[in-house]
């Protein structure tokens, strides 16, 4: 993790001297998993009768719809939702669906959930 960070460190102060544009540090150290598919993160919150939308959605192993899907979600499903990260413009949420046990990503469009319960970041 050193390395990576001395290297973008040694990245952006190149661009400075090149561009004479500043990179923002936080731009390229923000969340590690930030469209990585594969990322578990350890979060464990579960607010009450958690359920999708719609059927068929697809429940993914990362935050794109580029990564592959491990399972379908339907509205007789109840689920966890764990965690949701958000990287403009999508908010992704890490999900268990308590039907199949089937544990990844969803959308957050494809999710409803009980008022006045909140979910943490990722």
């Amino acid at each position: 993790m050193r390395i990576r960070r001395s290297l973008l460190a040694a990245i952006g102060a190149a661009a400075l001297a090149v561009t004479g544009f500043a990179v923002p540090a936080t731009a390229a150290t923000s969340s590690p998993a930030a469209f990585s598919c594969g990322w578990k993160p350890a979060n464990n919150f579960n607010p009450p009768d958690a359920k999708f939308t719609q059927d068929g959605v697809n429940i993914r192993s990362g935050q794109s719809t580029s990564c592959p899907a491990l399972g379908q979600g339907y509205k007789s499903h109840s689920l966890d939702i764990r965690c949701l990260t958000s990287n403009d413009p999508d908010t992704w949420m890490y999900v268990t669906d308590k039907t199949t046990g089937v544990t990844g990503w969803v959308n957050q469009i494809y999710l409803i959930w009980g008022a006045g319960h909140s979910v943490r970041q990722c």
